[in-house]
Parts: structure tokens; C-alpha cells; sequence
């Protein structure tokens, strides 16, 4: 009995040994497991302290044109990168919206978000617009030069009326993507006629009722076309404004001609050419008709070395609309090695400065170029310088082919001195004149007889009055500065007071005399005119309204010279 008490006791010593023993290892695996917990709790919090110092997770950026870069959303200077390349090239700077991106950085993804928003309201230009009588205008049409990051929208604040024809204001409401509104004020003009009408070159002129639109036919008499008729030009490729008149406000319609009609051409006969010569495409052409302007070019160039052999020659003829007809006609080219002849070349005399025709009685013919060039070489001329100068004619065809003919000037020493000149006018006063006349009678016989022994001739020589006398009292030929020395020097000669007056500087200049014979100033014009007119002691008001008729003959300086009767 005691043996199995003792047994008993120490079996339940051992169990409890044992218990301790489990009891003690279940606290070190608890203290084990709590270290663990522990340390991963740490680490935890130490990496998610580094994962939120990392990045932003959410990012704001201004619509418009930008590049997306993986340091925009870092934190710090870490090694980063983004996940997905498609949502980078996903993101539309000017759409405004949230954008996902995903960023790769050590052992850890961030997801972010990218926002683009806009913030600033659109800027515009308003602009005015026309808009035909009961059409929808468009809001877009108002406003110019649109600036926003984002896609903008116009609407009318309040919708204008087409019917009511004339200007009025209206306001146009622009609206961007993010919302922001800005207002722009601009003005239509609403008008009864088309903005544009298009018509065939040639028509005839459009009338009013052409421009009318149809919704506005009932206002056409209250319309007027004040473009005249006469200036419309109806027979060029072209834009033309036309305007019109609605009350008192006033309008344009564009009046577009266009040619789509190709000429109506007709070839010309078989054409024979020298060798050397310029073809022209219009030789080609008997006749051409279009409403528009023509221009004429080869289809390919003909070729004038191929002589004595007719050849195919296509021209194009092309209306100012780009309308081309192509005609083809033939050409002969035959060798032309004759050169031209010149007839009537003589030698010249001329006094020192007098002027020089050198192609007067000259003519030159060829056996096949009826245009012949002529030259005259006067280079070694010195006409201001007495002596003899060789001169040459050189006659060139359209082959090349040349002849020259040499001929002399002969330039004398002027005798227009004044002894010379005065000697001249006193032989002339002593056949017309004699002592019992009058004053006036003297002017008559002066008057006339410059006017019967003076030949007109140009001449260019305006300076030496001396020289202009001498040439019409001796060889009785010269222009207005001639008549009027030679007048001068006559009337000196019978001892009449006088001048010499000119015009107002024009596009040309004429001479006369003004003459004094006890009674004023009068002008004295000894110049025939193609118009007709005596001039012989006219007074100012009379002279005056002669030159007013016939296109400012005798406009001078009053200042210059007062008192004239």
C-alpha cells in the first residue's frame, strides 16, 4: 500500500517536471513568436515610411504641352521608373482628366494619379461676319485667333436674328474644356443678297435681281446696286466687290467670272521662214476667239536648221481660265544666206549743233525678212565739233545675214552770229516793211510773213536763239522756238518792242513773243497749230480761252510776266 502511495507520488512529480518543462517552452516560442511579430512590425513601419517618402501619389499639372518625367513624382532622389510606357503616351495634355500611372522603385509599385486641369479661360478676337438674310449664322464664324490649351466651343449668348436685315450686335460665349467661360461682343450684318455669285466669262452684266436671294426676293425694290454697270468687267478671270445700298445701310455680294470655255482657234495656212529667224506661235494662228485674254507657246519648239522640209508645228492657246486648244499648222524653212539691201544713203552737212536725221530717205529690202534691222553707227560723230565723221548703215536680217553702206557727216561751223542774224532780219524788214505803216501794219507783215516762209520741222535745239533765227531766215524750216526767234529777231529789226514767252513747265514747252506798241503787252504767235487760230496781237482773256479748249496751249506765269492786255 505505501509502495503504490510512493509510486503514485512520484509519478505525479515527473508529470508535473514535465508540465513545467512544456510550460516553459510554449513561453519561449510565445516570446520567440512576439520577437518575430515584433521585428516584422518594425520592418513594416520602417518600409512603409520609406514607400510614403518616396512619391507623390497624386499630381496637378496646368493643361497644354508638356513631357511627362518619373522625377515629377519623386520625393527624394530615388531610382525610379515608370511601369507602363502606354500610360505615359496615354496622357493627353489637352484633354483635362485623371491619368493612372504606374512607377517601379527598389522592392515597390506605386500607383499614382496625373490630374490635368484648366484653370485659364480662352482668350479670342471677335470678328465680324456677314450672314445672308434668313440663314443660321454660325457662333464660330464671330470670334478669330482662339487661344486655349484645350478644345473651345462658342455659342451666342443670345441668338441673333437673320431676318432683320443690317448690323447688329451680338455676343459669343467661349467655353474650354475645364469650364472656364469667356465673353466676346462682334456685330453681323445681315443683307439680302448672295455672298457670292459665279458666272461664265462673256455674259452679259448681272443685273440686281442676279445678286437678289431667293428667301429676300420680296425686298428687291427696297435694294440698289450702286456699282455702275459700265464698271464690271465681264471678260476677265477675276473676283469683283459689287456693292449695294439697303436704306442707309450698305453692302457686298463677290461677282466671280470664270472661263471654262477653251478657245475657238483656226490654224493659219502652210508657213515658209528663213533660216535664222524667230518664230511665232501667233503666226501660226488665223484667227482665235474667247471670252478671255489668250496667250499662245509651241507644244515643242519647231526646228529651223531642217531646211526645205515642211514640219507638223503645234501651239497651244490657253484663255486666261487655263482652257487649252491645240491647232497644228507646218512650217518650211528655207536657208536664206542673201543680205538685205540698203538704198538712198547720201552724205550729210549739218551746221555745228544742229540736229541729224540720219535715216531720212534710207530704206532696206530683203529677199525674205520684210523686217529688217537697221543700225547706224555714229560713234565717231561729233556734232557739236566742226570736220567730217565717218558714219556706217548695217542692215541685219532675221538669218544673220548682213550688209553695211558707208557714208560721211560733214559738221560746219554754225555762221548764226548775231552781225550775221541781224544783217538777214534787216533784208527781210526792208522787203515788208515800210515807213508810212503803222505799228500795227508792221506786226501784220512780220506775222506773215513768218507764218508763209517758215516750214515746221522739229528740232531739239532750244538754247541758241541766235541759231533758231539764223534757221528760219535762211532755211526757213524749224519748230515753235524757231518761229518765235525769227519773230524776235524781225521785230527787233523794225524796232518793236518785245519778249520771248514760254509755258508753264508741262510735258512739253512752247515759245511765242508778247509785242508792245504803245499800248500794252499783247501776245504775238506766229507758230501755226494743227487746230487752226491767228494769233496776231491777242489779248490775254481771248489767248486764255483758246488754251483752255484745246489742252493748255498757251498756260504761262503770270508772275513771271504781268500786265499782259
Amino acid at each position: 500500500m505505501a509502495e503504490r502511495k510512493n509510486a503514485n507520488q512520484r509519478t505525479s512529480a515527473a508529470a508535473k517536471r514535465r508540465k513545467r518543462a512544456r510550460d516553459r517552452q510554449r513561453h519561449f516560442l510565445l516570446l520567440g513568436v512576439g520577437a518575430v511579430v515584433c521585428l516584422v512590425l518594425l520592418i513594416s513601419f520602417l518600409l512603409y515610411r520609406d514607400y510614403k517618402s518616396r512619391v507623390y501619389l497624386k499630381s496637378r499639372i496646368e493643361a497644354g504641352d508638356f513631357t511627362i518625367s518619373v522625377e515629377d513624382f519623386l520625393k527624394r532622389d530615388v531610382k525610379a521608373s515608370f511601369a507602363d510606357k502606354a500610360q505615359v503616351d496615354a496622357v493627353n495634355g489637352h484633354v483635362p482628366g485623371d491619368y493612372p500611372l504606374t512607377i517601379h522603385s527598389g522592392l515597390f509599385t506605386y500607383r499614382c494619379t496625373l490630374t490635368v486641369e484648366d484653370t485659364v479661360p480662352p482668350l479670342a478676337a471677335a470678328r465680324a461676319s456677314s450672314v445672308e438674310y434668313g440663314t443660321s449664322p454660325e457662333a464660330k464664324n464671330f470670334v478669330s485667333d482662339i487661344e486655349d490649351q484645350t478644345e473651345v466651343t462658342a455659342t451666342f449668348a443670345v441668338p441673333p436674328d437673320p431676318t432683320k436685315i443690317g448690323r447688329q450686335d451680338v455676343r459669343i460665349a467661349l467655353e474650354d474644356l475645364g469650364g472656364n467661360i469667356t465673353a466676346v461682343d462682334s456685330w453681323m450684318d445681315v443683307v439680302p443678297v448672295k455672298s457670292l455669285l459665279v458666272m461664265e466669262a462673256g455674259s452679259p452684266v448681272p443685273d440686281k435681281e442676279a445678286f437678289l436671294l431667293e428667301s429676300a426676293s420680296d425686298l428687291a425694290g427696297m435694294v440698289e446696286m450702286i456699282t455702275p454697270s459700265d464698271s464690271i468687267n465681264m471678260y476677265a478671270v477675276a473676283d469683283q466687290e459689287i456693292s449695294f445700298l439697303f436704306g442707309d445701310y450698305s453692302f457686298t455680294s463677290t461677282l466671280r467670272t470664270r472661263d471654262t470655255i477653251p478657245p475657238v482657234v483656226t490654224a493659219a495656212e502652210a508657213l515658209t521662214l528663213p533660216s535664222g529667224s524667230q518664230p511665232d506661235p501667233k503666226g501660226f494662228i488665223s484667227s482665235a476667239n474667247d471670252a478671255t485674254s489668250l496667250t499662245y507657246a509651241f507644244e515643242a519648239e519647231p526646228d529651223m536648221t531642217l531646211y526645205g522640209q515642211a514640219q507638223e508645228v503645234a501651239v497651244l492657246v490657253t484663255d486666261a481660265g487655263g482652257n487649252v486648244t491645240r491647232v497644228t499648222s507646218s512650217l518650211t524653212v528655207t536657208l536664206d544666206d542673201q543680205p538685205p539691201v540698203i538704198s538712198g544713203v547720201k552724205d550729210i552737212r549739218i551746221y555745228t549743233g544742229d540736229a541729224v536725221s540720219y535715216l531720212d530717205g534710207v530704206t532696206v529690202t530683203d529677199n525674205m525678212d520684210p523686217d529688217v534691222k537697221l543700225d547706224v553707227d555714229t560713234s565717231q560723230v561729233r556734232q557739236k565739233e566742226a570736220g567730217t565723221y565717218p558714219i556706217v548703215y548695217i542692215a541685219t536680217d532675221a538669218s544673220g545675214n548682213k550688209a553695211t553702206v558707208n557714208a560721211t557727216l560733214t559738221v560746219v561751223q554754225s555762221a548764226a552770229d548775231e552781225e550775221t542774224v541781224q544783217k538777214l532780219a534787216k533784208e527781210v524788214i526792208g522787203q515788208i516793211i515800210t515807213d508810212d505803216m503803222s505799228g500795227y501794219d508792221k506786226l501784220y507783215a512780220i506775222y506773215y510773213w513768218v507764218r508763209g516762209n517758215i516750214r515746221y520741222q522739229d528740232q531739239p535745239n532750244m538754247e541758241d536763239w541766235l541759231k533758231a533765227a539764223y534757221d528760219g531766215l535762211k532755211y526757213h524750216q524749224g519748230d515753235c522756238y524757231v518761229y518765235c526767234m525769227t519773230a524776235r529777231a524781225l521785230l527787233d529789226a523794225a524796232g518793236i518792242k518785245n519778249m520771248v514767252i514760254d509755258t508753264a513747265p508741262l510735258r512739253y514747252i512752247h515759245y511765242w513773243n508778247l509785242v508792245d506798241i504803245g499800248e500794252g503787252w499783247y501776245h504775238f504767235d506766229t507758230t501755226p497749230r494743227a487746230a487752226g487760230g491767228t494769233f496776231l496781237y491777242m489779248n490775254d482773256a481771248d489767248i486764255q480761252e483758246y488754251s483752255r479748249n484745246h489742252q493748255n496751249s498757251h498756260i504761262y506765269d503770270h508772275d513771271r510776266f504781268p500786265g499782259v492786255q
